[in-house]
């Protein structure tokens, strides 16, 4: 396997090579699946005091292991999310089997309808 694109293409598809592994290993009774369900279980509750209000950090209600979980309006799903320096964002939805990647140059996007509305109802707005 030769992988023929940018530096950009490589990281854009490592993000979600890393969500896909861990969506698969979430449902297996292996280390890394046991892992995941165990951080997830020992999640701590965050304290909100940020000034973006449509950015993952303030939609999360909890934090463990480096993902943001417990996300506002979908509490009742297990989701991670992850989110970097200038637009990168991971939410994987583990219950649904649904992952949203967002790579992005700069930080002025909607990330509500494009990371957290795509999540959570399926797809993208018309």
């Amino acid at each position: 396997f030769r992988f023929i694109g940018t530096a950009e293409d490589r990281i854009r598809e490592d993000y979600l090579r890393i969500a896909v592994a861990m969506l698969e290993d979430w449902n297996k009774k292996t280390c890394v699946g046991n892992f995941l369900r165990d951080i997830y279980d020992r999640r701590q509750a965050m304290n909100h005091g940020h000034d973006a209000p449509d950015r993952m950090p303030d939609v999360a209600l909890s934090y463990a292991g480096y993902f943001w979980l417990d996300f506002r309006g979908m509490r009742n799903r297990k989701l991670f999310g992850m989110n970097g320096n200038n637009g990168p964002n991971v939410l994987i939805d583990m219950d649904r089997g649904r992952i949203v990647v967002l790579n992005a140059a700069h930080t002025n996007f909607d990330w509500r309808a494009l990371v957290y509305n795509a999540i959570r109802n399926g797809g993208l707005p018309n």
